[in-house]
Order: structure tokens, then sequence, then C-alpha cells
């Protein structure tokens, strides 16, 4: 075969691979940023953060909206919104140690892990 046509195949079979990896970060993080509190699943986002953070500071009701659609009144605002930085900023931290390790990869194999 064409040494150029094996370096296109090669390359094309990178971008893929990087791709498909920059996915599977994408639904790691989306797991991590799942939290579970008063027996109700919520995913940590800037806007849910956010939202409980003023309605805990005006010293308000906290009610916000579960994964399931349900409405859930937020006993222990303070520690809601405690355990929704420390769940948003883990799955950070995840996502940015995984973005490092692919910008060091530079072949197929070191971006699979082999």
């Amino acid at each position: 075969m064409d040494n150029r046509l094996n370096d296109a195949l090669a390359f094309a079979n990178y971008r893929l691979t990087l791709q498909v990896q920059r996915q599977n970060i994408e639904a790691r993080v989306a797991a991590a940023m799942i939290l579970s509190f008063q027996n109700a699943i919520f995913t940590a986002t800037q806007e849910l953060i956010g939202h409980v953070g003023l309605l805990t500071v005006r010293g308000d009701t906290v009610l916000v909206s579960d994964n399931s659609g349900n409405v859930i009144e937020i006993a222990n605002s303070n520690d809601f919104l405690t355990q929704l930085i420390k769940t948003y900023n883990s799955a950070m931290k995840l996502k940015q140690e995984e973005q490092q390790r692919l910008k060091s990869a530079r072949s197929t194999a070191k971006i699979v892990g082999l």
C-alpha cells in the first residue's frame, strides 16, 4: 500500500479513537456529577449550585426539582450546597485530569492506554 494511504489511515484511526475517548470522558463526568440527597437524585450543575446558593444566602425555602422532575424541599440547604459544590468540583477535576492525559497522548495506543 502507498505510504501516504497508510499515514492517512493511521491518522483517521487516531482521530476516531480520540473522539471516542472524549465521549467516554464526558460520560464519566456526567456520572460523577450525580448526587443523592434526601432520598432524591440530583445532577450538580452550575445553575443548580447558583440557584441553591442564592436561596440559601437569602434564607428562603429551597425547592428544587430532582432528576425525575419531583419537587423536593431541601431541609438543610447549607449541607446540600456543600455537597453540590464538592460533587461538581470532583467531576471537573476528573475531567481536567482526563483531558490532560489525552493531550499528552500522541498515538492511538497511548490514547486507549496500551
